[in-house]
């Protein structure tokens, strides 16, 4: 069983010890803590999206309900909206178990510390990851078919906005959510090389409808997974994690900014 809670990094081996538990706190959250994780998140994603579908059809006077959740879907703006709102209940949950659930630091438990080396190192990481999936995706052959996340590339006008949530606002949530949360209960049971498969999986998975649940993009996806995880493993921080992510998904921003006609 690893020793790390999730939350030191190797090189910190002196640091101060955990605080005591409270009386009645788990020492760690594990499985009973990750399945309620999916109940949060589908249930904060519907009432977002209920929320937004109508002030959506308020604003857009459309009474037809399957013409308007058509609509809304398929608007940038409003998908970013209900994505940014279903995350909040997420976060809150679980910081809850984390500090209050299990008393520990936030930061800590979830692996928010600065990495040990400059962050130039990691950035540089996320940019390597990105040619390895442009390369990749030339091999198992991305078929030519549309899917979701290409229809709101596509959107006048939305493709900076994407870009600027792609690399300031999803990498910090999304790792503290998989190589965070979900990997320091999982490495912490199983071990880190069952903690890296799981997470890689849950992370591909979680993205399959934005992207028509074609294989060829879960592969993909499942890739980064491991390569972020890595980071994780390696350096114990999920600030590094964050910044390969944040690299990795600016890098195929720019590549859709400066060739926009590939989204014809």
């Amino acid at each position: 069983m690893n020793e790390k809670y999730g939350g030191e990094r190797p090189e910190n081996a002196g640091a101060a010890p955990l605080p005591a538990l409270e009386a009645g706190a788990r020492p760690h959250w594990a499985y009973r803590e990750i399945a309620v994780l999916p109940v949060v998140a589908a249930l904060s994603l519907l009432a977002a999206g209920r929320t937004a579908l109508y002030f959506y059809m308020r604003a857009a006077g459309d009474s037809d309900l399957p013409s308007a959740v058509e609509g809304m879907q398929g608007n940038p703006y409003w998908a970013l909206a209900v994505q940014s709102t279903a995350w909040i209940p997420v976060l809150l949950y679980i910081y809850w178990v984390v500090v209050r659930r299990c008393g520990r630091k936030f930061a800590a438990g979830v692996g928010w510390l600065p990495p040990a080396h400059p962050a130039k190192r990691y950035l540089a990481g996320g940019v390597l990851l990105a040619a390895s999936v442009m390369l990749l995706a030339a091999v198992v052959g991305v078929p030519d078919e549309s899917y979701p996340l290409l229809e709101l590339f596509r959107y006048p006008g939305a493709l900076w906005l994407l870009a600027a949530f792609g690399v300031l606002v999803a990498p910090v949530v999304e790792e503290i959510v998989f190589r965070g949360f979900l990997f320091a209960a999982l490495e912490h049971v199983h071990g880190a090389g069952f903690a890296l498969i799981a997470t890689s999986a849950a992370f591909s998975l979680v993205h399959g409808a934005q992207y028509g649940w074609q294989w060829q993009n879960l592969s993909i996806l499942f890739w980064v997974g491991l390569a972020l995880g890595a980071v994780r493993i390696r350096t114990g921080s999920t600030q590094a994690a964050a910044l390969a992510h944040a690299s990795y998904n600016g890098l195929l921003f720019a590549v859709l900014l400066a060739a926009p006609e590939q989204l014809r």
